[in-house]
């Protein structure tokens, strides 16, 4: 894989809620939902099964995109809650309008996914040959996959 984009330019050190308070596009509804303990983290601190619990709801992608790709870059089949490549999933699966507006991340998922590919490949049985997928990569992976791919089309 090549040198890891810098691609997440907020502070850190500030809190979820900090980060959302600021965010003139999150109304104070929404944060109604987000559990107190995740929203008083500092972002460098939320864990896998936060990032996924908040791209599902799709709270702040601006935000929670670039710290799943920081993750995933290191990790990218990391069990988030039930199984490997359960946080690349729901980054995949997060709203088509973020990704349009956000290329260079979509990008970069696409560096994440290639490589994951070539490892996925690199394990086949020789008889299995290029069309192998292990048992955890299932149809919700693929699903993802092909629904991610799509968003640009090259």
């Amino acid at each position: 894989m090549t040198d890891k984009p810098d691609i997440a330019n907020f502070d850190h050190n500030a809190s979820l809620l900090q980060l959302l308070q600021a965010d003139e596009e999150m109304s104070e509804d929404a944060l109604v939902d987000i559990p107190q303990r995740v929203l008083s983290k500092p972002v460098r601190k939320l864990q896998p099964d936060e990032l996924l619990w908040l791209l599902s709801q799709g709270v702040s992608l601006a935000v929670v995109v670039p710290l799943s790709i920081e993750k995933l870059q290191d990790a990218p089949m990391l069990e988030a809650q039930t199984h490997p490549g359960d946080l690349l999933i729901a980054l995949m699966e997060s709203r088509i309008a973020f990704w349009l507006a956000h290329y260079e991340y979509w990008e970069a998922v696409i560096e994440i996914l290639t490589e994951v590919i070539e490892q996925l490949q690199a394990k086949a049985p020789e008889e299995e040959g290029d069309d192998y997928m292990p048992g955890y990569v299932g149809d919700d992976f693929m699903g993802a996959l092909m629904h991610f791919r799509g968003i640009f089309k090259e």
